[in-house]
């Protein structure tokens, strides 16, 4: 039994994702590591979001500290347009909210779909 070819388990091969055919048995699989690519697909999708929303966070933060800043009256007009640019700055960022919450379901729901193929929680 010198030679690898002989041993009884030569045949056999690995278990992985690309080696079932069966799409229980994968996504059991797929389970078993951690996260299932739904998921990871899923918390892709929660890191854009929050990679558009930190700049606009900080825009906003920066706007609202020049609007209260007491200003000359030649600046006047420049703090209506800051007024209208914070509005439309806060609509982007409550837009990425509404997505955020979303998609925080979608992955309550993933995990919940998890949960029950590796049999700790009830369908």
């Amino acid at each position: 039994m010198n030679n690898p070819k002989d041993h009884p388990f030569s045949s056999l091969r690995p278990v992985s994702l690309e080696t079932v055919s069966d799409p229980e048995t994968a996504l059991l699989l797929d389970a078993k590591k951690g996260i299932t690519s739904e998921e990871a697909r899923i918390l892709g999708e929660l890191r854009r979001i929050r990679s558009r929303g930190l700049p606009l966070k900080a825009e906003i933060r920066r706007l609202k500290a020049r609007l209260t800043q007491p200003s000359p009256g030649l600046l006047e007009r420049a703090g209506q347009d800051d007024v209208q640019a914070l509005a439309e700055l806060e609509a982007r960022l409550e837009t990425l909210r509404s997505e955020w919450n979303d998609w925080i379901a979608r992955r309550d729901e993933a995990r919940h779909r998890r949960m029950v193929i590796l049999g700790h929680e009830e369908p």
